[in-house]
């Protein structure tokens, strides 16, 4: 019989002395490499014994796995050591458990240490892009409550969000701005579960604005997707009200056109632009209070 199970990692042997004399170690090895998402992620093979479980292959899944702290591990489970056709056929129409991104990265990083590579060498040898090696060991760099994070969302857990994806934007942050902030702005995305998209508008505003606090760039970001959203559902709103949306996309624009200008350099534009922003605010102001009878804070109170 033969199966995918999870298994007590402290019940693995590995003791020459319980191995066959015709075990055929290299030949196991590879059938595990075949069926792995590469060649030394080797999917960790055992049999059954009495006591426990005898190790034939993924000697580095099984450190990896111990490294994190893990008690389990998936493995494919076999009755005898007999390396026959038929078996192998069986174990390659199996589907294992993917590795999951921490150990993986672990596992990476030993080899291309072990074996005195850079990420270009390694790239060419697995046949894998080195951008995508990159992104695997990004995880090596963070704290253990973010590689849980990334790890929860690898097993589905609800609620977790964080994504090597998002690792790799706080990088950015890491690099110009300090790991301090890319901190911050990970422990936003987990907070408020920010897309990849809104992570990204999020990581543009405080790369040009360092000193911007993130959380309150956060809730903006997320406030006004809520607002869209809802805009967008909304029925009977009138052609009044379509132009004065067509009048803030106007504005939007000539206002990317200012910024894109370098308009930092320029003290005057900016203070120009900066009362021109604040004169906007105010016409909003005096628009609520004469149609609704409540100030701009008030509305914010009640629908955000």
């Amino acid at each position: 019989m033969i199966r995918i199970d999870k298994v007590p990692i402290n019940k693995i042997k590995k003791n020459p002395s319980l191995y066959p004399d015709d075990f055929d170690r290299g030949g196991w090895e590879r059938l595990a490499r075949s069926i792995s998402q590469i060649s030394i992620l080797e999917m960790v093979i055992l049999q059954k014994l009495d006591d426990g479980y005898l190790q034939l292959s993924g000697d580095k899944r099984i450190k990896a796995s111990r490294k994190t702290g893990k008690t389990e591990i998936p493995a494919i489970v076999v009755d005898d050591a007999e390396l026959t056709p038929d078996k192998i056929e069986m174990i390659k129409n199996l589907q294992p458990d993917d590795i999951d991104p921490l150990e993986r990265a672990i596992i990476l990083n030993s080899y291309i240490e072990e074996e005195g590579l850079t990420k270009r060498d390694a790239s060419k040898k697995l046949g894998i892009a080195r951008t995508t090696i990159t992104l695997w060991l990004i995880i090596l760099e963070y704290e253990k409550k973010y590689q849980q994070a990334i790890i929860d969302n690898f097993n589905n857990k609800e609620g977790a969000k964080l994504t090597l994806s998002h690792l790799d934007l706080a990088k950015s942050l890491d690099s110009t701005i300090g790991h301090k902030t890319a901190t911050k702005f990970l422990d936003a995305i987990m907070k408020y579960n920010l897309t990849r998209k809104e992570s990204i508008d999020m990581k543009k505003l405080i790369q040009k604005h360092p000193k911007l606090d993130i959380d309150e760039v956060a809730e903006m970001i997320i406030n006004r997707k809520d607002l869209e959203d809802d805009l967008a559902k909304g029925n009977g709103l009138g052609e009044d009200f379509k132009k004065i949306m067509e009048s803030f996309d106007t504005i939007n624009e000539k206002i990317r056109v200012i910024t894109e200008a370098n308009i930092q350099s320029d003290n005057e534009k900016k203070q120009k632009l900066l009362k021109e922003i604040l004169f906007t605010e105010q016409k909003l102001q005096q628009i609520s209070v004469e149609t609704f009878g409540k100030t701009l804070e008030k509305v914010k109170e009640e629908l955000l």
